[in-house]
């Protein structure tokens, strides 16, 4: 029979010919047992819409035996030589008519290998340009309640271009193995550039009544996260990730080294619903998705090399801020931001900053306090502008030094002169 597609997206189709032998016994008080075997003797294509070469598969099957023995399931699925799959799974004496159990031994053993991820561009995954070679051998053992996984599957020589961030990935390697079957222990290695590359090694214990905890450890030095038009920045991360279930704990630092941020456009913003709002005829409760529960407390550090240039302000920031999270709050910040060797656009003049500070005082990170002074000076004369109040709400008033009325202050702040040798000016 045809190979059918329908069940495929849309950009991919399969073309080739399939054998199917199916047989089974039933009796309904003790025993099902059953026959099939699929093959594909002659191979088949998997054709990807705007590539020219289709994904060619050599001769394959799918074999699956149930008797009083248990369950015996086989797949081969060789590529030619760019890949191979190959997969054995055994439930030794399984009974079909009593389901499973937690109990029921597993035994099996899975090898995979693909020498190269080129061929996977635009079929399975959405990253361009990926390369790379896996290979996997893995043997299967224990029951389905506590699975034991041995053995280990590798990522060589892989690279990747991630266009949201703007940095191409290279030098990707990651393996990850069990030699007892109850811990996987794994380690990640990339570069994003000619600094070190970034590390990320850690273990999940295999007890899925638990939660599978994992434990991460990222690290890295100088490491080029973000380069866009917008944004390029350097990170130096030294963090620790802890999870268990759907609960998650970050702890460590981040530094960013080296940074610019040049944003043209404010973010979007979603408008919160005032507390006094009542609202009539709701009953039902809305569904409530399972979340994870994310606990943080990470410190940033922003180095020597960072500027900001957007909104009127202009200048050299750094800080050291703690960012705190705990699960269904908003996240706060303990903490303050300098700006430094910068000016700040106001009433369409280019004035110094004389200080400028964000104050995070276990504050929620998107609204903390301002102080700030900008100042213009002429001769012996300072006038300037000092920006009070918070974030979302803003003050700004006008002074000077020595002090002088309003108006003068805002015409040497304007004009680079008092108000009465403008009003002369005018006169002329």
């Amino acid at each position: 029979m045809c190979i059918r597609d329908s069940w495929m997206p849309d950009h991919l189709s399969l073309q080739g010919k399939s054998n199917i032998i199916a047989a089974a016994h039933y009796h309904p008080e003790h025993e099902l047992f059953a026959d099939v075997l699929v093959s594909i003797p002659d191979g088949f294509h998997l054709m990807v819409t705007d590539r020219e070469e289709p994904f060619q598969f050599a001769a394959s099957k799918f074999q699956f035996s149930l008797d009083k023995s248990g369950l015996v399931t086989q797949l081969d699925l060789p590529a030619n030589e760019l890949a191979n799959l190959s997969l054995r799974i055994n439930l030794p004496g399984w009974n079909a008519l009593k389901g499973f159990y937690a109990t029921q031994p597993l035994s099996g053993q899975v090898k995979a290998s693909l020498a190269s991820l080129a061929h996977l561009n635009g079929v399975f995954l959405d990253l361009p340009l990926l390369t790379g070679s896996v290979d996997t051998d893995l043997r299967l053992d224990g029951t389905i309640g506590e699975p034991l996984i041995i053995g280990a599957s590798v990522l060589k020589h892989a690279s990747a271009d991630i266009p949201a961030l703007g940095i191409k990935l290279s030098d990707i390697d990651l393996q990850a193995q069990s030699k007892t079957g109850n811990q996987v222990v794994y380690r990640l290695s990339a570069r994003s550039s000619e600094a070190k590359p970034l590390t990320l090694t850690g273990r999940t214990i295999m007890e899925p009544t638990s939660g599978w905890p994992t434990s991460l450890n990222i690290q890295a030095d100088n490491f080029q996260l973000v380069n866009l038009p917008d944004i390029k920045m350097h990170i130096s991360p030294q963090l620790d990730i802890d999870i268990q279930g759907r609960d998650v704990s970050l702890t460590g630092q981040i530094t960013v080294p080296q940074a610019l941020f040049r944003p043209r456009t404010l973010p979007r913003t979603s408008v919160s619903t005032s507390n006094d709002v009542v609202f009539i005829g709701e009953t039902e409760s809305p569904l409530v998705e399972e979340r994870w529960n994310i606990s943080s407390r990470v410190r940033l550090i922003l180095g020597d090399n960072v500027y900001f240039d957007g909104f009127g302000l202009r200048g050299e920031i750094n800080g050291n801020l703690l960012l705190i999270d705990e699960p269904g709050k908003l996240t706060l910040g303990q903490g303050e931001i300098k700006i430094t060797e910068g000016t700040y656009k106001a009433y369409g003049q280019d004035a110094k900053i004389r200080r400028g500070r964000l104050i995070f005082a276990n504050t929620v990170i998107d609204d903390p306090a301002i102080d700030l002074e900008a100042v213009r000076e002429v001769d012996t004369v300072t006038a300037g502008v000092r920006v009070t109040g918070t974030l979302k709400q803003p003050e700004l008033s006008l002074f000077s030094e020595p002090a002088m009325s309003e108006s003068d202050v805002a015409s040497y702040f304007l004009l680079g002169r008092p108000m009465e040798t403008g009003e002369d000016s005018e006169g002329q």
